[in-house]
């Protein structure tokens, strides 16, 4: 199983979170930056 860490004390907004969120999981280019892309990309 793979793990990944946010350190979630850097990030005050959505936007910080999903830009995040994208270096830490390596979501692809085309991530929505969106809850429901966040959904897709971790299913």
């Amino acid at each position: 199983m793979a793990y990944a860490s946010i350190l979630m004390s850097n990030i005050s907004s959505w936007k910080e979170f999903h830009e995040a969120s994208h270096v830490a999981f390596g979501f692809p280019d085309f991530y929505g930056r969106n809850n429901n892309a966040w959904i897709d990309c971790l299913s």
